[in-house]
């Protein structure tokens, strides 16, 4: 009883600051790419005259939140389940070093934040990790080469970055690799090549395999 006080005060001090947290029941799921589509059907535990009077935390777990700044970190350590994070743009480099706090983390979204570069190494020692979004990020070729450390990554975001044909060899040992978002960068039709002669080594499990990335501006 007392866990789902905390988990409940927690999601409060999240969304005071701006923040948002997700339940299990409506959180979003991976199914054919990184964000995947809502389960709009799951039915919610336990009775709903109880949920009512106690409130969903004493049925259920948070899995996934949005984070504004550094403080929303103290509040993650009464999500035991949690498995995707996204990290906004007041996220600095002191809040990536507690990554290393959230063992169940698979999925991370650091779209649009300045302090990729210099995280890159709190970031990469997720390596249990199949998602990483990284677009619109300060991140260029030498960068790539950290996320060899990250080998079940299944879904790259890399739009709007700075990197090259030439960092694209840096993805080769990413044999997890299914989905890559790739525009508006200066990737062009060689570097694409190259993914695509490296594509027998790669499985093709999902709607989106690597022999149909849009490099197109």
């Amino acid at each position: 009883m007392r866990s789902a006080r905390r988990q409940r005060d927690a999601v409060t001090a999240i969304e005071k600051s701006g923040g948002s947290a997700w339940y299990y029941e409506d959180a979003l799921v991976k199914e054919s790419g990184f964000y995947g589509t809502r389960w709009a059907n799951r039915k919610a535990p336990g009775p709903l005259w109880l949920r009512r009077l106690l409130g969903d935390d004493f049925f259920t777990s948070v899995v996934e939140a949005d984070l504004r700044s550094d403080a929303d970190f103290d509040y993650l350590k009464q999500f035991d389940r949690l498995t995707r994070l996204r990290c906004g743009p007041g996220v600095t480099v002191a809040g990536l070093t507690r990554l290393r706090e959230l063992p169940r983390l698979r999925n991370l979204d650091l779209r649009g934040n300045r302090a990729v570069g210099a995280g890159l190494e709190q970031i990469t020692a997720l390596t249990e990790g199949n998602g990483l979004d990284l677009r619109y990020t300060n991140i260029g070729d030498a960068e790539l080469e950290r996320l060899k450390s990250m080998p079940r990554l299944s879904y790259l975001g890399l739009a709007g970055t700075k990197i090259t044909d030439a960092g694209l060899r840096h993805l080769e040992g990413l044999t997890h690799l299914e989905e890559l978002c790739l525009d508006l960068t200066q990737i062009g039709d060689a570097g694409v090549e190259h993914l695509k002669r490296h594509r027998q080594s790669l499985p093709r499990t999902r709607p989106h395999p690597l022999s149909d990335v849009d490099s197109s501006l």
